[in-house]
């Protein structure tokens, strides 16, 4: 289950211009040219929970089991590992800096890695 509608955190990412705010309502943002930031729409519910797994464990393995339970629970339909493949295929799209960058998101031994640096998070009012 994702933190509630508490003070909201932003995680910027050093590596693009995506912001996270992970605190309260699960968000994305990509900056305008002008700098202002402007919303992702990042899918349905189980899409958006499978981000906010990544995000908590940014920078470390989050094995395909880890990711399901946290999506399906205890009980995954038999198509879970599909539709995984089909969240984090999304989620690697919508989160591309540019359309030719690479995603911040990326395969790593049994699972997912989110590369994103939460060396500053910043509250939001």
């Amino acid at each position: 289950m994702l933190p509630g509608p508490m003070a909201s955190a932003l995680i910027p990412s050093s590596r693009t211009t995506i912001t996270y705010r992970l605190l309260g309502s699960l968000a994305a943002f990509r900056a305008a040219e002008d700098g202002t930031p402007e919303p992702l729409d990042l899918g349905p519910p189980k899409q958006r929970a499978v981000l906010a797994m990544l995000l908590i464990n940014r920078g470390r393995i989050v094995s395909t089991d880890q990711l399901t339970h946290a999506v399906w629970g205890e009980h995954p339909p038999g198509s879970a590992l599909s539709g995984l493949q089909a969240y984090v295929s999304n989620l690697r799209r919508i989160l591309r800096p540019a359309a030719d960058a690479s995603s911040p998101i990326v395969l790593r031994g049994p699972g997912y890695v989110l590369d994103a640096d939460a060396a500053q998070l910043v509250e939001r009012d």
